[in-house]
């Protein structure tokens, strides 16, 4: 290339490939422009690290806002303890079997009483707190019981002497015969009269008599000077079961107790009433 030719050869060659002037070069531009972009580069990177931080730091939160509802325990509930219950005491005396038979039957919805009431007279009713409602047995005929409002009516045709004679029966033409003053029917007008028909007045309190099983059902005697022996049930709820007296060893029976009833009919009308003449 020390041959002066050569280098005009070079210069033509050069020339043929020229493309403009050569732009200017501003190098505190270029300064300038690698300064921002690093400056951008570093806000991207700690908007990133900030982002990484804040999702962070709500994971931490969370998982202590669970952890904090897991670990915290509410305080238990007192519970009062259960009171024992105290017994009552089981009746001792015959006077106080008395009173848990009373209590026993007029606390009761109905039972189911036969009862004598005499030579060849006898009830077979069901009783209720309301009244009672079945069948007058005797003389071989039945007529119909009814116990409702504060009244006693029979109907049919038996007679009971010396209360009611055959002549007051034959009058009253089929219609209900008022009874409700003989005293031995109005032991069953409701529960609650039944319930103290157990003693009549002027007795004193029963002692106790001897136990038997009635029905599998364990009871013990309650006897009265004139030899009225009540069975009650030895253990609660203490109901009578059957009445003995001289000379009729079964007098009345008291059974089915609580058992469903039908309902009592309405009163008779007064136009269908026969008002009798009793007897002593």
């Amino acid at each position: 290339m020390n041959d002066p030719s050569d280098c005009s050869d070079v210069k033509s060659f050069v020339q043929e490939f020229d493309l403009g002037p050569v732009p200017f070069l501003d190098l505190d531009e270029v300064v300038r422009r690698g300064g921002r972009q690093r400056q951008v580069r570093r806000a991207e990177r700690w908007a990133a690290v900030a982002a990484a931080a804040a999702l962070v730091a709500g994971v931490v939160v969370g998982v202590a806002h669970v952890s904090g509802r897991s670990t915290t325990h509410q305080p238990a509930a007192s519970i009062s303890p259960t009171p024992t219950p105290t017994p009552t005491p089981s009746p001792s005396t015959g006077g106080q079997r008395l009173l848990t038979a009373r209590s026993a039957t007029i606390s009761a919805t109905s039972v189911h009483v036969k009862e004598l009431l005499g030579v060849g007279l006898s009830l077979d009713v069901i009783v209720t707190a309301n009244g009672a409602q079945g069948t007058l047995l005797g003389q071989g005929k039945t007529s119909v019981f009814l116990s409702v409002g504060d009244q006693i009516y029979i109907k049919g045709p038996v007679s009971m002497p010396p209360f009611l004679p055959d002549s007051q029966v034959a009058a009253a033409h089929g219609k209900w015969i008022l009874v409700t003053s003989i005293g031995s029917l109005f032991d069953v007008h409701t529960l609650y009269r039944l319930g103290w028909s157990f003693t009549p007045y002027g007795i004193p309190d029963p002692t106790l008599g001897s136990t038997r099983d009635i029905d599998e059902i364990p009871t013990i005697g309650l006897v009265t000077q004139q030899n009225f022996r009540l069975y009650v049930g030895v253990n609660p709820p203490y109901r009578p079961y059957l009445v003995e007296t001289t000379p009729y060893p079964t007098y009345a029976t008291y059974t089915d107790w609580n058992a469903p009833t039908s309902p009592l009919p309405p009163p008779p009308s007064p136009n269908d009433v026969y008002v009798p003449v009793l007897g002593p």
